[in-house]
């Protein structure tokens, strides 16, 4: 298992990757111009080893990425356990530490 300082730094560079690859997009749409620096490749790339450092069979930490847009669009409610109570995955270290609940 990676451990979580290393797990936080990448997520952390992913998030800034996407970024810039998003600011970039919105700049060359905005002005009409083709600019595309597609880090989609290597995205996907860097998810698929997390998902396996991590044991994360479920593709949690692609749906963290994508749909909850790195945890800032996470509501409470978006993940909850078998009696229906909220999980905390709020932040990058708590995704994390639910990561290891599911190794168990």
């Amino acid at each position: 298992m990676i451990d979580k300082e290393k797990f936080i730094n990448i997520m952390n560079r992913l998030q800034a990757a996407w970024d810039i690859d998003q600011a970039v997009h919105d700049l060359g749409y905005k002005h009409i111009v083709n600019i595309d620096l597609d880090t989609s490749f290597l995205m996907s790339e860097v998810i698929d080893l997390l998902e396996l450092v991590t044991g994360d069979s479920g593709g949690l930490i692609e749906w963290y990425i994508f749909q909850e847009d790195f945890g800032r669009s996470y509501k409470p409610d978006d993940l909850v356990n078998d009696v229906g109570a909220p999980i905390d995955i709020s932040d990058f270290g708590k995704l994390y530490d639910y990561l290891l609940t599911l190794k168990d």
